[in-house]
């Protein structure tokens, strides 16, 4: 029997993974890198963190912490606010019925907590 339903949080609550592309995109083009593009065309691949990204793009090591660290940067400069965030549309609605039905909820996330934070 169901009892809880645990939701990610990048791409499935927040509606973000444009502005995280955005973000990856322009440390890429800033460093003048040279990055095969993903399937859809885009640099990162979702759902991996920002970090994991970059050892997967550049290697581990110093050079993936540093563009970690500006894609953070370049996503926040994206964002603003924090409460410019957009949230997945109907997911307000869905959470008020599992909440209706008993069920617990719980957010999940491969993101630094810093950023979550934030986000949060």
């Amino acid at each position: 029997m169901i009892s809880a339903v645990i939701f990610d949080l990048d791409g499935t609550v927040l509606d973000n993974e444009g502005i995280w592309e955005t973000a990856f995109q322009s440390v890429v083009d800033s460093g003048q890198l040279t990055i095969d593009s993903k399937p859809g065309g885009w640099v990162h691949e979702p759902g991996i963190g920002v970090r994991t990204n970059w050892i997967k793009l550049v290697g581990q090591g110093e050079q993936a912490e540093k563009l970690a660290k500006l894609t953070w940067e370049k996503y926040w400069e994206v964002v603003g606010d924090p409460a410019n965030l957009p949230i997945k549309d109907g997911l307000v609605a869905l959470v008020e019925e599992i909440k209706d039905w008993g069920w617990q909820t719980a957010l999940a996330t491969g993101s630094e907590w810093y950023q979550v934070e934030k986000e949060l």
